[in-house]
């Protein structure tokens, strides 16, 4: 038998006692190790998808972008609402006057058909991406900070009797701040 830990050990929850090369550590030390390897292998996992959808994107002649890393602007993303990006699987991460880019879960018809209404709406060159679930998740994140602009109204309606009614109660400004 060897002098290392199986790895069932090192996930268990239990106060374990871990070998190291510098001798044994315990408790919250134990803790430690184990949540740094769960983050290791949640990101490594996360990496094999990505690579996944590289190589998806490849056979299908899309380019990729990783968009975890990628910045996106509020004005990229006030093109496609949230519902529409939810309903289609679609995402808008970039967006200049003269370009537009979309990032797909899975590139289809529907996705050409609405890159070629936003080019024309917009009047810029539109390219699609493909993008992984855990890019398209991250994105769909920054809709809820995405502020409300709520128009504003102008029209301002005073009837005659709403005039009348101050008009004879005010005398000066202050008799109408008191009202």
């Amino acid at each position: 038998m060897s002098d290392f830990p199986s790895i069932g050990s090192l996930l268990s929850n239990d106060d374990a006692i871990l070998a190291t090369d510098k001798g044994k550590i315990t408790g919250n030390q134990a803790e430690t190790v184990i949540e740094k390897y769960k983050e290791k292998m949640t990101r490594m996992e996360l990496h094999a998808k990505e690579e996944e959808t590289k190589k998806m994107a490849a056979n299908l002649g899309l380019p990729h972008i990783d968009l975890s890393v990628f910045p996106v602007s509020f004005e990229a993303l006030r093109l496609i609402s949230e519902a529409e990006a939810k309903e289609r699987g679609v995402v808008c991460f970039y967006a200049i006057p003269e370009e537009v880019r979309l990032g797909c879960l899975d590139y289809n018809k529907e996705i050409e058909e609405l890159a070629y209404q936003l080019g024309e709406r917009q009047h810029a060159q539109v390219a699609i991406y493909l993008i992984s679930q855990h890019s398209y998740e991250r994105v769909l994140k920054l809709y809820k900070n995405l502020p409300t602009v709520k128009p504003v109204n102008k029209d301002l309606n005073i009837t005659d009797e709403e005039l009348e009614k101050y008009a004879s109660g005010v005398v000066d400004f202050r008799s109408l701040a008191e009202q």
